[in-house]
């Protein structure tokens, strides 16, 4: 894999990304969208994958691939945010600490 490929996935990684980070941060501000991850992040998902599929030449192996990196980050920050969410309602619902 030569620079120039590296370079084409890394456009496609850092295009798809842009497209979900938008979107997140659209998310942050509506507060019902804030509190439905799920969703949130599936759109998100949905909108990286996106770019690759709409471009001049048609899609190809390395915007694929880019991607799919993108959409393999968006899990694993949707599975961190869901578990983030999860300990702050416990903590809400059970302000003591127990011994």
């Amino acid at each position: 894999m030569g620079p120039a490929q590296v370079g084409q996935m890394l456009g496609a990684f850092a295009t798809s990304l842009l497209f979900a980070v938008v979107w997140l941060i659209i998310c942050r501000v509506i507060p019902p969208l804030r509190k439905r991850l799920g969703v949130s992040y599936g759109v998100a998902i949905a909108l990286a994958l996106v770019p690759p599929i709409v471009t001049v030449g048609g899609p190809n192996l390395l915007n694929i691939v880019g991607a799919l990196l993108c959409v393999g980050l968006l899990v694993w920050q949707y599975r961190r945010a869901k578990k983030k969410m999860l300990a702050s309602a416990s903590q809400v619902a059970d302000p003591e600490p127990r011994s």
